[in-house]
């Protein structure tokens, strides 16, 4: 059970990476054309 737990976290923080990630490469391109 402890370890079914810890996986959903990681899968939980995979997602929040990943979306973090998208989101800092999209504001990056954006602001390379702004600038």
């Amino acid at each position: 059970m402890l370890w079914h737990n810890i996986i959903i976290l990681l899968k939980k923080f995979k997602i929040l990476f990943l979306l973090t990630v998208r989101v800092d490469s999209r504001e990056r391109i954006f602001g390379s054309i702004y600038m």
